[in-house]
């Protein structure tokens, strides 16, 4: 019993060090901040790092504490706290797949999310309506069902389409990564780590894959220059639009928000709602990473053209 604590308390000090270490070392590269998808994946290391303490070790350290003479109210406690932590892993892995989508050279329709999203809840109620279990007993095989098809979802695309700021080679070991990350919750999946010793390989391997996922990709991308380009303020514009991935009526927006107009303003000039321009201008932050009109400005001035002035 004294080896087996002792394994667990490494394993779990070698989490935290993943996930320290692998947020420290992709935080610190300032330049990824210039790619927009950059955005998605710090949300995918957060929140999976906040479900992998959250969910997956608060059942480990559970057992650790407790006997299996526990009163059956307690010990139904890690499902509990399992299921409060799934949203965490809902967003996250919902994150990764806007990651993957904003690398894309080419992106497929604006319905493509809603229906993944729907093939995958299908799947999942499929699976619940086959098997009938209960849920609360077996959310861990459901969560890692959830994760086995996100993470192909998102690898898939890599695949099959161009991808923007990784080259040939880091993009194949990105979706290695992200398949590995899938592969790693079929034992769980399958109901195989019955005894400490896979469960803490798989712990290891949860947060091992998370963090190089995250490193690799802030290590292998290639920023874009931030001087503008000396063919002219036109291109420089286009060439803004293009490298944050900005659409047509975005780019309207952003004139006008360059020119000093409200969102009053900018709705009656687009005849359109106020509302619609607070969505817009939203997105847009969302792209640039930037976190209101000052930045923005600041970031335009780089690209300005005269349509701008």
């Amino acid at each position: 019993m004294d080896t087996e604590r002792l394994y667990i308390w490494i394993c779990f000090f070698f989490s935290i060090a993943l996930a320290a270490g692998g947020a420290i070392l992709f935080f610190q590269k300032k330049a990824i901040r210039e790619i927009p998808p950059s955005r998605f994946l710090q949300y995918f290391l957060v929140l999976v790092y906040a479900f992998g303490f959250y969910s997956i070790w608060s059942n480990a350290l559970f057992h650790l504490f407790f006997t299996e003479r526990t009163h059956e109210a307690i010990a139904q406690l890690p499902e509990y706290l399992t299921l409060i932590g799934i949203p965490f892993l809902i967003t996250g892995m919902f994150m990764l797949l806007l990651w993957a989508l904003n690398l894309l050279e080419k992106k497929p329709g604006k319905f493509f999310l809603p229906l993944a999203s729907l093939l995958i809840l299908v799947m999942l109620l499929a699976y619940v309506a086959y098997k009938r279990f209960d849920l609360l007993a077996n959310v861990r095989q459901l969560y890692a069902l959830f994760i086995i098809l996100t993470a192909f979802v998102a690898g898939s695309l890599l695949c099959f389409s161009g991808v923007k700021y990784v080259e040939k080679k880091p993009r194949r070991i990105l979706i290695l990564l992200v398949f590995f990350f899938g592969t790693i919750h079929i034992p769980l999946f399958l109901d195989r780590l019955a005894t400490f010793i896979p469960e803490l390989i798989f712990i290891f391997l949860f947060f091992f894959t998370t963090t190089f996922i995250g490193v690799y990709f802030a290590y292998t991308v290639k920023v874009p220059p931030l001087k503008p380009e000396d063919d002219g303020g036109a291109a420089s514009f286009e060439r803004f639009i293009r490298e944050y991935g900005i659409t047509g009526s975005e780019s309207e927006v952003v004139q006008e928000i360059y020119k000093g107009k409200t969102n009053q303003e900018i709705a009656d000039k687009l005849f359109v709602t106020v509302q619609t321009i607070k969505d817009h201008t939203h997105r847009i932050y969302l792209k640039t990473n930037l976190k209101n009109r000052a930045q923005l400005t600041s970031l335009l001035r780089k690209y300005e053209h005269p349509a701008m002035k």
